[in-house]
């Protein structure tokens, strides 16, 4: 049976963003020094979703479909890092408490979204240099990723009919570690470079989404929803020398990564494993100085 849906829709977007960032070190002696710092921001949204139905060349607002809201995000962020400097290397160590408050109004459904998000993030950096032409760096750092209105609100957006989504009231916030680690050694003398970068995010309770097939009219719903965790690892190394008699140098690098991740499709949990490999191979050829 045909089916013919004759709708028209707009949307307007505003957004405006706003932020602060104040910090004090005190020396503590001994080349070691305390960084208290705070940050604050906002980001505030207004959308404006007209869904008008179609019948005869007559426009009729859609009140189910159409939407009106306005958010706005307060984050505060206050933190200290203690910094300890030496010969061969240096170190940070801190963390800091992020309050998120979420107040978002959906005029059309006279309904309200008053959400708090608290987390403490923790950083490490550290740095060692074996010599002055070998250096190693290894950050961790965790962030916080909380959901926007648009992920929390019950709406049904039907831009396409077949495919539907909406938002989820029950989403969490998604918690991320990652660890980065850096490798460089070059001599500038021979002109010899050697770089490994090793990159690696686990996210616990990570916002992914649900996809579910309606057996009679194979119309799709997609929301998004808290997993347990994913994971993404990536690698890239480079090894790079001169060949000086043919004014030429050559740079070859591998690269990888493993990507896992979780879906739900139909309400069943599905693990996706992605590994991928690659790399390069660089020739250059300097005619003159």
């Amino acid at each position: 049976e045909k089916k013919v849906i004759a709708q028209t829709n707009t949307q307007r977007n505003q957004n405006q963003s706003y932020g602060a960032q104040v910090s004090y070190t005190e020396p503590l002696g001994g080349r070691k020094y305390l960084e208290v710092n705070y940050s604050i921001r906002t980001n505030r949204n207004d959308v404006l979703r007209d869904v008008y139905n179609v019948n005869g060349g007559v426009p009729t607002y859609n009140d189910t479909l159409s939407n009106r809201y306005n958010s706005n995000y307060v984050y505060n962020r206050p933190g200290f890092n203690l910094r300890m400097n030496r010969q061969k290397y240096n170190i940070t160590v801190g963390a800091s408490y992020q309050h998120t408050q979420l107040k978002g109004d959906l005029t059309l459904r006279d309904t309200s979204i008053n959400r708090t998000f608290e987390n403490i993030l923790p950083v490490v950096r550290f740095n060692y240099d074996f010599s002055s032409l070998k250096h190693i760096r290894l950050d961790y750092e965790t962030s916080m990723q909380e959901p926007s209105i648009q992920q929390l609100q019950p709406v049904i957006d039907n831009s396409d009919p077949l495919n539907l989504s909406s938002g989820n009231p029950n989403l969490g916030p998604a918690y991320a570690h990652a660890i980065r680690l850096n490798y460089t050694q070059f001599d500038p003398a021979s002109s010899i470079g050697f770089f490994a970068f090793i990159n690696a995010t686990y996210t616990k309770n990570a916002i992914a989404y649900s996809q579910t097939v309606n057996p009679q009219t194979l119309v799709r719903l997609t929301l998004p929803v808290n997993v347990a965790d994913n994971l993404r690892v990536s690698g890239n190394f480079n090894f790079g020398f001169p060949i000086r008699k043919l004014s030429s140098r050559i740079s070859v690098g591998p690269t990888a990564s493993y990507t896992r991740g979780i879906n739900l499709i139909n309400l069943q949990e599905n693990r996706s494993d992605q590994r991928t490999y690659g790399g390069t191979f660089r020739y250059d050829y300097t005619f003159k100085e």
